[in-house]
């Protein structure tokens, strides 16, 4: 399995957490549509380490194999959904955002 996570570092501006999440959701329901996707959820944090970066939330997409990941971004309907993004998101998101891709293992 693979995962893509995109990291919200920073913070809700002027307050607008709720309406943030809330347009953070809209948005991984969107990611959960794109091909080769096995899953989409928000995940945000309830404890971060003092030393931790701010992560506000973060978008997790799950895929079968590394080249799954490359079909997703390039397809049409990511298109929308990061234009959906740009348009909803990010105004009410003051940081930056980073996407890191990983191969899971199980511990057993």
């Amino acid at each position: 399995m693979f995962s893509r996570y995109a990291y919200f570092v920073g913070k809700a501006v002027n307050g607008a957490s709720a309406a943030l999440l809330e347009q953070l959701h809209i948005c991984t329901l969107g990611y959960a549509t794109l091909p080769k996707v096995l899953s989409a959820r928000l995940e945000v944090p309830v404890h971060l380490d003092p030393s931790a970066p701010e992560v506000f939330a973060c978008i997790r997409m799950t895929f079968e194999n590394a080249e799954d990941i490359d079909v997703a971004l390039a397809s049409a309907q990511r298109d929308v959904v990061r234009a959906g993004v740009v348009k909803n998101v990010l105004p009410l998101f003051e940081g930056t955002v980073h996407h890191i891709a990983f191969r899971d293992y199980d511990a057993a």
